[in-house]
């Protein structure tokens, strides 16, 4: 078979997006903490969705993990905040800024375009409004539709499938 043109699929966040804006929101509710409690927050949130994974628990959204884990990281630094202001500085991963030279290189790249992410679809989605990327991507996939987090081999199936494109020609960016 000969290839088919190449897909280019996007992690959204460290990637596409700065996650750095996320320790001003912390910040303005801890002084002096900021830092500290946002690195143990995305260490957190990633961890937790790893053991989700691994652990075959019931599935929880990404938006549920990453509640948990910035609950994890306030109480570890002794902040004992509300549901909502929790919930509050969770929402900034709706709309964090993408870094600088995305929009533009992204529209220059002359091939079909996707995110895969651990993202919640509604997370996902505010996000890429937020940022007025809704035009570059042909699909913004979440892992939702797999019940696991990457990196199960079943979220990346979900690109395959949608995009109606074999693994071979699909090109899959990460800072991870």
């Amino acid at each position: 078979d000969p290839p088919m043109e190449r897909v280019f699929v996007f992690d959204a966040y460290g990637t596409l997006f700065d996650l750095g804006s996320l320790q001003s929101h912390v910040e303005a509710r801890c002084p002096g903490y900021g830092t500290v409690i946002t690195q143990l927050w995305r260490l957190k949130q990633l961890e937790y969705s790893w053991l989700h994974s691994v652990m075959g628990e019931p599935f929880s959204d990404f938006w549920a993990v990453t509640v948990q884990s910035l609950q994890f990281a306030l109480t570890s630094a002794g902040f004992m905040l509300s549901s909502n202001d929790v919930e509050d500085i969770a929402s900034a991963f709706k709309r964090l800024q993408p870094f600088p030279e995305v929009s533009e290189a992204l529209r220059a790249l002359p091939a079909r375009r996707a995110i895969l992410s651990n993202g919640s679809q509604a997370m996902l989605n505010a996000l890429v409004s937020h940022a007025c990327l809704a035009d570059v991507f042909e699909f913004v996939i979440s892992v939702d539709a797999a019940r696991a987090f990457k990196p199960h081999p079943n979220c990346y199936a979900l690109v395959e499938a949608l995009m109606n494109v074999p693994r071979r020609d699909v090109v899959f960016v990460s800072s991870n």
